[in-house]
């Protein structure tokens, strides 16, 4: 009986690729999409500020690290759970679960975006704590000050998204960040350089635009929800809510070991960011360029990790498990593809990467150029990396196991990572390279343990699938 289920299962198996690969990608693409146009809404303040000159953009580089770290570890990493919670509740027809597990969402964005304002408002001071210039950290408290009021929208507004990507209901979204991003291109230009009778507020002006565009596409979101309610609706979700201390539970239960490791995969940026900082301005600038393509590069990457979350939820809630392996390879090859051209760019073509930000040819910008140009190479191997290893964390997150990516990320980031990186870089004084070589060793063996991690679940699951019951009686 068992190797005649197997052999069904077996034959069933090209069907079941075909099937994922067009469930993950009516999730991850529109969601991508959205992200694409996000990440161009924070290149912008990149873009215009770079041409104030390069301690400028690191100011804004380190400042929008650390209060945009912090806003996803406390916020979104414990909010993030909401999406597997109702993609389960749906999985089981569960619409009132779903409608109080929205409610819940909004407010505990309300309760966790409190602290990251704070933080945003007063990063000069933090900056400055931790050691960098007094030139710089005066300069990213002044954009901190301005930005300090786009933490709640901003995370109200993932919220309400990332319940319509569940949905694969992202159409008005992708329009709507669409207009925003345009606008905020002009806003931030004429906030930062004046014009129209307005002064010219630099840093402070671009952290000001950032604020101005949250609120507007919130408050558009929010109107577009009540004028085209989806099912589950919002407008239902708020006036049924009632507060279940046991779905908190669930929160903070399966989301604080993903906050923790959001904390540990945050030391390791933070770290290497302050680490490189003390080689200087054109070395922290020429990181912050390479971070920036980074970023850019991880968009379909980062659409696919909602999208085999939800998925592995949604198998979890109908039983199934044990497809989830299939997800996670899907999710991995479809993010190699797509990063492929990014990594001939960096490895061939960094020149016209760099471009984007500041002006290569301006003698005050050859040394981070350089930087830049060194940098890409290792970047582009740690990309490969982390376009396998973000499948496998989110379908352990949709399985509800996320202790273990919490112990691997620890030993893997921060003992390993960080300890190889600061030798290299001190005491073989490899300096930058020797860096962000222990990131790339590190996050190498954290996608091996992982990958065997998801594997002995998913056998688990396929002994259980496959073991005789018993017959009723």
């Amino acid at each position: 009986m068992k190797n005649r289920v197997s052999e069904c299962v077996g034959r069933m198996m090209p069907l079941l690729i075909i099937r994922e690969a067009r469930s993950l990608h009516a999730i991850s693409l529109p969601l991508a999409a959205v992200f694409a146009i996000e990440t161009v809404m924070y290149l912008v303040d990149k873009i215009v500020v770079g041409r104030l000159g390069a301690e400028p953009l690191a100011a804004l580089g380190l400042a929008t690290r650390v209060t945009g770290d912090m806003m996803y570890s406390l916020c979104l990493c414990i909010l993030g759970i909401g999406n597997i919670l109702a993609s389960n509740a749906i999985a089981r027809e569960n619409i009132r679960i779903t409608h109080q597990v929205i409610g819940h969402s909004i407010l505990l964005s309300i309760v966790l975006s409190a602290p990251v304002m704070l933080l945003s408002y007063n990063i000069g001071d933090a900056l400055l704590a931790m050691g960098q210039s007094p030139n710089v950290s005066s300069l990213a408290g002044e954009y901190g000050r301005g930005a300090a009021w786009a933490v709640l929208p901003l995370v109200l507004f993932t919220v309400l998204r990332d319940f319509r990507a569940i949905l694969s209901d992202l159409r008005g979204v992708v329009w709507l960040i669409s207009i925003a991003a345009l606008t905020k291109f002009a806003l931030v230009t004429l906030l930062v350089f004046g014009g129209y009778g307005i002064p010219p507020l630099g840093m402070f002006g671009a952290g000001v635009a950032s604020s101005l565009i949250a609120w507007g596409v919130l408050a558009a979101e929010i109107a577009s929800q009540y004028i085209r309610p989806m099912n589950p609706s919002l407008r239902h979700a708020l006036s049924a809510f009632t507060y279940d201390v046991k779905i908190v539970a669930d929160y903070f239960r399966v989301g604080i070991p993903v906050v923790l490791n959001s904390l540990v995969l945050t030391s390791l940026w933070l770290t290497l960011n302050l680490l490189v900082g003390t080689y200087g301005g054109s070395a922290l600038a020429g990181h912050q360029i390479v971070i920036g393509v980074v970023l850019l590069a991880l968009i379909i990457p980062e659409g696919m990790r909602e999208a085999v979350a939800i998925r592995a939820a949604r198998f979890l809630g109908l039983q199934g498990s044990n497809s989830v392996w299939t997800i996670a390879m899907i999710g991995a090859v479809s993010n190699l593809i797509f990063v492929a051209p990014f990594l001939v760019m960096m490895l061939f073509f960094p020149l016209l990467l760099t471009r984007i930000f500041i002006d290569p040819d301006t003698l005050t910008n050859a040394d981070a150029v350089e930087w830049a140009r060194w940098i890409f190479a290792y970047a582009a191997a740690y990309l490969v990396i982390d376009s396998i290893q973000i499948p496998l964390i989110a379908a352990l997150k949709g399985l509800r196991k996320t202790r273990a990516p919490l112990v691997i990320g620890f030993v893997c980031y921060i003992v390993l990572g960080i300890g190889s990186g600061y030798y290299i870089s001190v005491q073989l004084n490899y300096g930058v390279l020797g860096l962000w070589f222990g990131v790339v060793v590190g996050n190498l063996l954290a996608v091996a343990i992982l990958a065997t991690r998801l594997a002995l679940i998913v056998k688990g699951a396929q002994q259980s699938f496959l073991e005789p019951r018993p017959e009723s009686s």
